[in-house]
């Protein structure tokens, strides 16, 4: 979420919104950072 917000954010301040909405490229970082973080730390099966 901090992610998204950030890019939200400069996104806005660099006047990109006359191009492309911020919520799409928000969603999208949102997204692929909250997939990646999950599989960086998905937990691996412990063997007994």
């Amino acid at each position: 979420m901090a992610t998204g917000m950030a890019v939200g954010v400069v996104w806005m301040l660099l006047g990109l919104t006359d191009m492309l909405e911020a919520v799409y490229p928000v969603v999208l970082v949102s997204y692929t950072v909250g997939i990646v973080v999950s599989l960086a730390t998905s937990k691996k099966a412990e063997v007994a």
